[in-house]
């Protein structure tokens, strides 16, 4: 079983040299807007390259969210635990690697939390896996009235 890290790029990668706009516009070129008008063809092209900020050309590239953390109003403080989920030994492993990975790139940071949700691995279109975690337990404690601010 091939397990997919989802945060890495799917499909093509830009890796080498030249500035950021320049591999960007190679990565554009390589896919295929075949069924897209020219004139739509050139419009999602300076979109992409106005906001070129967005796009992850290879996974290191991957950006982390910074200031205040998130405060979540629980109506019910008692923290859940759901079971785990049972995967075969090698996907274990798989797992394993991804939460390395992950953690090395500064995506996700050890946690002590009583809470626990258990990971679940969901097939894409094209056969790989994507690492979710299954938040319904904890979604049951949330109280109903979150707003959230946008800056």
């Amino acid at each position: 079983m091939w397990i997919e890290n989802a945060l890495e790029p799917q499909g093509n990668c830009v890796e080498g040299t030249g500035t950021r706009p320049e591999r960007l516009q190679k990565l554009i070129g390589q896919e295929d807007w075949t069924h897209f008008s020219n004139d739509h063809q050139k419009q999602l092209s300076d979109v992409v390259l106005s906001h070129e900020e967005y796009f992850m050309l290879n996974n290191k590239e991957i950006g982390t969210i910074s200031g205040e953390p998130a405060h979540i109003a629980v109506s019910d403080p008692n923290p859940c635990k759901s079971p785990i989920y049972p995967y075969p030994e090698h996907a274990k492993m798989i797992v394993s690697q991804m939460l390395v990975d992950m953690e090395e790139r500064g995506v996700i940071e050890p946690s002590n939390t009583a809470w626990l949700s258990p990971i679940v691995l969901v097939n894409k279109p094209d056969g790989s896996k994507r690492m979710c975690l299954d938040f319904r337990r904890v979604n049951e404690h949330l109280s109903a009235n979150i707003s959230v601010t946008l800056s």
